[in-house]
C-alpha cells in the first residue's frame, strides 16, 4: 500500500506546480490520513525507496527547505 500512495503522488502531480510535487512530508501526511502505517514506518519504507534507486531527489527549484522526490525512470518502466 505505501507503494501505491508514493505512485499516486506521483501520477497526480501537476508538473507545472511544485506544491504538488512528492515529498517526505506529503508522503507522510496522505499515509497518516488514510491510516496504512505509522510515520516511522513511511519514513523508513520512502528512505529504502531512495537507497534501491525506486525514487530519486530531484533539484528543487524554489523553498531550499523542501526535498522533492519522484519516482525514477526505471520504476516507471516497470510499471507501464
Amino acid at each position: 500500500l505505501l507503494a501505491h500512495v508514493g505512485l499516486a503522488l506521483h501520477f497526480r502531480r501537476d508538473p507545472n506546480d511544485r506544491r504538488t510535487e512528492m515529498t517526505m512530508a506529503r508522503f507522510i501526511e496522505v499515509v497518516r490520513r488514510h491510516s496504512v502505517a505509522s510515520r516511522n514506518t513511511a519514513e523508513a519504507f520512502v528512505k529504502e525507496m531512495l537507497r534501491y534507486n525506486i525514487a530519486e531527489y530531484v533539484s528543487a527549484s524554489g523553498d531550499g527547505r523542501a526535498h522533492p522526490m519522484r519516482v525514477t525512470e526505471g520504476t516507471i518502466e516497470t510499471f507501464t
